[in-house]
């Protein structure tokens, strides 16, 4: 029997109200050739009610419920790849909602670069209701969006964006090659908030990057995400420590474009109005601190010197 092109994999955690909404938004899309993988992260709510309706759906291919919760979004991707078949591989997280042409664009590129090891588009943000937000994140220029796509090569992107913030801000808007799972280090799973911003780094040492100037995935923002309360508690620059300093290693970055990278997070540190405590802050700037040992005035200029050499985003 011939596989899927594509492995379509729902981690789910206690989003049962947007459940039926998010599968449907993946059965009725106008590509067709995947297989569905439905994970549930021993759920307290009522998902698994919901899943149990999808169960014998003709595109579930595997439904797995924990016994006991993994404590991990990641744990959960991991188990996925395990029984993805297909040659490309969409996360589709649980609380989101897709375009009905989001698989067949995206599985267009990746067709036409072989070289590319990801394609991501952009996302309108919903609320829980599925209203769209007003707020936009794709950092789009003026010129980009005129244009359908860019291919871009990996280091480009990694010293133009990558490096500097999470641009792939949502797994739901990703698809990429499963082949490029091959050998890349597992310390993402290791990671509670940054681990998919380590893991994109990942991919891209293996291919290069499409983006897709076209909002084809809706991100959905409610109060039981949660991120909220990971960024107060510092967690974003505690484990960004991490992911800047594996980026720079793993693409073999300048001194100067390391410095500057340590600049911008420094910069974030301080800027950041939304800790739960003014202790949290000034534990993470003694951390940077020790870590790196320079002066941050010193880290900044360069930041500043970088951002205007590259025009990064």
């Amino acid at each position: 029997m011939t596989p899927p092109l594509v492995s379509v994999i729902i981690p789910n955690y206690n989003h049962a109200p947007y459940l039926d909404e998010r599968i449907r938004s993946i059965v009725k899309q106008s590509f067709q050739d995947f297989e569905i993988i439905l994970l549930d992260d021993c759920s307290t709510d009522q998902s698994i009610s919901i899943l149990n309706k999808w169960a014998k759906h003709p595109k579930i291919s595997h439904f797995i419920v924990n016994k006991q919760n993994s404590g991990s979004t990641f744990l959960q991707w991991e188990k996925g790849f395990s029984l993805a078949k297909g040659k490309y591989i969409w996360i589709a997280e649980s609380d989101d909602v897709a375009h009905p042409d989001f698989l067949n664009i995206t599985v267009n590129y990746l067709n036409q670069f072989p070289d590319a090891s990801l394609c991501f588009t952009g996302s309108f943000l919903i609320d829980a209701s599925g209203n769209i937000d007003s707020r936009n994140w794709d950092r789009w220029t003026k010129s980009e969006a005129t244009k359908n796509f860019s291919y871009i090569e990996n280091k480009h992107f990694i010293t133009h964006q990558l490096l500097w913030f999470n641009a792939i801000y949502n797994a739901s808007a990703v698809l990429f090659r499963r082949s490029a799972l091959s050998e890349i280090d597992n310390t993402y799973k290791q990671l509670h908030y940054c681990g998919d911003w380590y893991f994109w780094s990942e991919l891209i040492r293996k291919g290069h990057v499409i983006i897709v100037y076209n909002k084809l995935n809706y991100f959905r923002q409610h109060n039981i995400k949660v991120s909220p309360k990971a960024e107060a508690n510092g967690l974003q620059f505690k484990e960004g420590f991490i992911v800047i300093e594996h980026i720079s290693k793993s693409f073999h970055l300048s001194a100067f474009i390391q410095n500057a990278a340590k600049g911008a997070l420094y910069r974030k540190i301080k800027k950041y109005n939304k800790f739960s405590t003014p202790d949290i802050k000034n534990k993470l700037l003694e951390e940077f601190n020790q870590r790196y040992k320079t002066r941050p005035i010193f880290l900044r200029i360069c930041y500043r010197i970088q951002k205007l050499i590259s025009k990064h985003k």
